[in-house]
């Protein structure tokens, strides 16, 4: 029989609560997920990398990185990237920056099935 007091949450309705400032470890220390506030924002000049966006949290995969033409640019970056939008590409170098392709893992792995490929045509057109 259900009364008051043995009547619980429904499974998955409740959450604990984000305890902030508990250590390294914890995840959730030093800065208590505020972030650096500012302080260690890009300078002109600056490699941005997709290793280095995964460090300051922009993206959550380095696998793949496009780069969009959302927002402005004012200081003169060297973005690398797996590819860019028309527009993020056109900002970035009107700025003063470079952009770099970096061959993704879909080119890659299609590169490596054209090279076998290439390889048995060779075995085949020799005999």
């Amino acid at each position: 029989m259900i009364s008051l007091h043995n009547l619980k949450p429904h499974y998955g309705s409740m959450h604990k609560r984000k305890r902030l400032g508990t250590g390294q470890g914890s995840g959730h220390g030093q800065t208590s997920t505020r972030g650096q506030k500012g302080q260690h924002s890009t300078s002109a000049g600056a490699v941005i990398t997709p290793a280095d966006m995964l460090k300051r949290r922009l993206i959550k995969h380095d696998t793949l990185v496009k780069v969009l033409g959302n927002g402005e640019v004012t200081k003169a970056l060297n973005v690398t990237a797996h590819s860019f939008s028309k527009g993020a590409a056109e900002k970035i170098t009107k700025a003063g920056g470079k952009t770099t392709l970096l061959v993704g893992l879909k080119a890659a792995k299609q590169a490596i099935v054209d090279a076998r490929t290439a390889a048995k045509k060779a075995k085949t057109d020799k005999k």
